[in-house]
């Protein structure tokens, strides 16, 4: 929602400037809402994609494509929440279908960026890590806000489920492994 709002402010601002003939201020602002318009479709584009119903074909996947194809949909909730830190090593491809591991992925980050309270992103962490171990393939996220209490464990993929306050700042991280 963060581009829409800020299309939307451009919007009536542009509004404003047509008003009072303000040229060079009419161009800056039409430039800037046409970013933000790019970003919204880049997103919607890409949840679209993950979204899709239907058998996917299975086959080679890279996880580290599929880390980035995710960063500029959580982007927008990392902003007043945490910074979103990558170290994505080269892994063998993954046999499976890329769209349902897109969302385990988004999924996992987004949990990880919700447990963080908002107001002080530059106090929080969520590294998002691929790296090949004993043989395996590892997927970690792991971030530095509060944990998640245990009450809200049960609900924790659940997209309708309030966010969760933390108790304590203890660091909590994930892992998927495949091997």
């Amino acid at each position: 929602n963060d581009p829409i709002a800020y299309a939307s402010s451009n919007l009536s601002q542009l509004a404003r400037s047509w008003r009072t003939s303000d040229e060079a201020g009419f161009d800056e602002v039409l430039s800037e809402t046409r970013d933000g318009v790019e970003r919204v479709r880049r997103v919607v584009s890409e949840l679209l994609r993950l979204a899709r119903r239907g058998d996917g074909p299975e086959g080679p996947v890279d996880l580290r494509q599929v880390v980035e194809s995710i960063l500029p949909i959580v982007q927008p909730e990392a902003r007043w929440r945490a910074q979103i830190k990558t170290r994505l090593d080269p892994v063998p491809l993954l046999r499976g279908e890329e769209r349902l591991l897109g969302q385990v992925v988004l999924n996992l980050v987004v949990n990880a960026l919700r447990s963080i309270p908002e107001g002080r992103p530059e106090h929080y962490t969520v590294q998002i890590e691929t790296r090949l171990r004993d043989g395996c393939v590892v997927l970690r996220v792991c971030d530095n806000g509060p944990v998640i209490p245990a009450e809200a464990l049960p609900h924790l993929f659940d997209p309708f489920a309030p966010q969760r306050a933390g108790i304590d700042a203890q660091p909590g991280a994930t892992e998927l492994i495949h091997g």
